[in-house]
């Protein structure tokens, strides 16, 4: 009885064995899938899974490496979110007989769309993406990841055979992301060009546009590019606000730069200038127009550019400025790597203003001092060029005016009673003021004209006539106020003038005063 009843017991302990271990098995699943995609996913926070090159022992596949970044710079933004994600294993399942299993794991990372949606049109770069992913109140996104598991015989342990969700999770919003860092930023691409143009590198300006034909607008056939190098060296711009998309931008630019309208309308009444355009069409007339050439214009009038385009040393910017605002677009070039501007800024194309016309005395001038010239080269005949002084009334004009002023290397005020070099006299004692002029050669007849102003006043309160004697190279003279009158304390210009009244001498000053010093001696 009793062998029996052992016999029973041992019966019914088998039993018990044969439906409890199916389960305890299963059981020794969930937990053993946990700790695997718990070690997994804490490699990823730790940083251990990127040293090993985003490869892991507990891991059978390798998505991260099928992910293709279209710039490789952002790999490292996604790098640095990684110790942030966190997550939540939701549900097991396993059977190690089948060796197959799964894992739902509930991942938490930044929402990647939201952070670059906070830049707004505002220029995005490697580290300032790095600085938000990182910020700590980075928005975050959840989603749930499958993790497909299976059982390894040999090392007796659950392993991740396709993790391919998590990559999708964590790595591919990344992947997606252009920020063209090899391209670099498009205002510091803009800078550079405009620096080129300011060091003259002409050859160079091609990589700033989709190709080099752009480069031609920049210059016109009959470009002055002694004007045209000044011109963009004084081009200063200033990029206030952008505008970015997916590969393009527009850059709103405040160029400040010679106003070259200004200059131009200075110029007209410049009397060389007038002089050789006059020059140039009376030899087509009353020559051979072969003969007649703009080189001197062009010449004189290039000189006379460059001399007004200086700029203030004080506030760094043109004595004529303008200023104009663009807009600059720019995009991406087909090779990814550089931002091209799509056409050259309206500003710095070289523009063609309606000529305005000189003023009737510099004409007069002009024409006057032309026939004499030419008349002097052999070109004209005297009998044409006394035609053309009657016309203007200048039959007085023995000289060319300029010519007259490049001879003139001094003038001076003097003491008419010890003969000192001065510009400054005794009020209540001077009576005359004496002025001399020294000249490169020699005149014969040479008349002049002495002007005396106010400052600030362009009508004279005296007007001298001087001529020079035969073959003499100055001339010498008293400036008197008034008949039996003394010079009035106060400051005064003086003003030297050909016939025609083209002043050949910059203005002089002198001064009267009861101390007969300047306040500062």
């Amino acid at each position: 009885m009793k062998k029996k009843s052992l016999i029973a017991l041992l019966l019914l302990v088998s039993i018990c064995l044969a439906v409890i271990t199916p389960g305890c098995a299963a059981d020794q699943s969930k937990e053993e899938i946990t700790i695997t995609v718990t070690e997994y996913l804490e490699s990823i926070k730790s940083g251990n899974f990127i040293n090993e090159n985003f490869r892991s022992a507990l891991v059978r596949d390798d998505p991260f490496s099928t992910l293709h970044f279209k710039d490789e710079n952002v790999r490292e933004c996604m790098k640095a979110s990684f110790p942030l994600i966190a997550y939540e294993i939701k549900e097991v399942s396993g059977d190690r007989k089948e060796k197959i299993g799964e894992c739902i794991v509930s991942l938490s990372c930044v929402d990647v769309s939201s952070v670059m949606n906070s830049f707004d049109k505002e220029w995005v770069t490697v580290s300032g993406l790095m600085e938000k992913l990182t910020a700590a109140d980075a928005p975050t996104v959840s989603r749930d990841v499958m993790l497909i598991m299976e059982y390894d015989e040999t090392v007796k342990k659950w392993l991740i055979s396709a993790s391919s969700d998590v990559a999708i999770a964590l790595g591919l919003p990344y992947a997606g992301i252009n920020l063209y860092t090899e391209a670099g930023s498009p205002k510091d691409v803009f800078d550079a060009f405009i620096q080129d143009l300011h060091v003259g590198k002409f050859s160079d300006l091609g990589k700033y546009f989709p190709n080099d034909s752009f480069v031609d607008k920049l210059f016109q056939e009959d470009t002055d590019m002694a004007v045209r190098k000044r011109f963009l060296w004084g081009i200063k711009s200033f990029v206030r606000t952008e505008e970015l998309g997916d590969g393009k931008c527009v850059l709103d630019v405040k160029f400040s730069g010679f106003d070259m309208k200004k200059i131009q309308d200075i110029l007209v009444d410049n009397v060389d200038i007038q002089c050789e355009m006059m020059k140039y069409i009376l030899t087509g007339v009353l020559d051979d127009p072969q003969n007649a050439s703009l080189d001197e214009f062009r010449k004189i009038q290039s000189e006379q550019m460059l001399e007004k385009m200086e700029m203030d040393r004080w506030k760094n910017h043109p004595v004529y400025q303008a200023d104009e605002n663009n807009r600059v677009e720019m995009e991406i070039s087909e090779d990814g790597k550089r931002w091209v501007i799509l056409d050259v800024p309206e500003a710095l194309i070289e523009k063609e203003y309606e000529q305005p016309k000189a003023s009737a005395e510099i004409m007069r001038a002009a024409t006057g001092m032309a026939v004499i010239e030419l008349c002097d080269e052999g070109i004209i005949t005297s009998k044409e060029r006394d035609l053309y002084l009657k016309q203007f009334q200048l039959t007085k004009l023995k000289y060319s005016s300029r010519q007259v002023r490049d001879s003139l290397v001094w003038a001076e005020t003097y003491n008419c009673d010890t003969y000192d070099n001065t510009d400054a006299f005794l009020a209540d004692e001077t009576e005359r003021i004496g002025i001399y002029c020294e000249f490169d050669k020699p005149w014969s007849g040479l008349v002049v004209y002495v002007m005396v102003y106010k400052p600030g006043n362009d009508d004279p309160i005296g007007m001298y006539t001087l001529t020079t004697g035969k073959d003499e190279d100055y001339f010498a003279a008293n400036l008197l106020y008034s008949d039996n009158e003394v010079w009035p304390s106060g400051k005064y210009v003086v003003r030297i003038y050909g016939v025609d009244m083209t002043q050949i001498r910059q203005d002089m000053e002198f001064r009267v005063s009861s101390s007969g010093l300047h306040p500062w001696e």
